[in-house]
């Protein structure tokens, strides 16, 4: 039988009370949801040092990428775009009191999203208007897709 001293008793006590602390830091109460409805509407432009043209692939990509998503607005304004509880993409957002319109932002090293996400309280129904960019590593071409979703709010 193990033998507890007044030293590994306080230890102890005090990594229970971090652990306890620590998750509470970290929990956050999850605002509103949503569901993507249908399929996504999606155009890809590649511009390369060839010109602009249209990329159809990308298009067809992204609009796999975000068919069936989850979508969960957070109350530390994040948004987690996840499919199957797998997150596939995190944006910061600032919106209305009301929760009807909310501006998303996020930019890295290669790539950068804005967009809107409105949504009507009455039907519970709205819609995302996304601009995904992304940037080669060596600043030499890039990719812009704009991709519009309708949503199905929880409430």
């Amino acid at each position: 039988m193990p033998t507890f001293t007044l030293r590994r008793l306080v230890t102890l006590a005090a990594a229970l009370c971090f652990l306890t602390l620590s998750r509470a830091a970290f929990a956050q109460e999850l605002l509103i949801g949503a569901s993507v409805t249908g399929e996504p509407f999606a155009v890809a432009w590649a511009d390369t040092s060839q010109g602009l043209s249209l990329d159809e692939q990308r298009a067809k990509d992204v609009i796999a990428q975000f068919t069936g998503t989850d979508w969960a607005f957070f109350d530390d304004s994040r948004l987690v775009i996840g499919k199957n509880a797998e997150p596939i993409l995190i944006l910061a957002f600032v919106g209305t009191e009301d929760q009807t319109f909310f501006l998303v932002h996020r930019r890295e090293a290669t790539y950068q999203v804005d967009g809107k996400v409105l949504r009507d309280p009455e039907t519970k129904e709205g819609f995302a208007d996304i601009y995904l960019t992304t940037v080669a590593e060596d600043g030499k071409s890039s990719s812009t897709v704009f991709l519009e979703v309708d949503l199905k709010f929880t409430r």
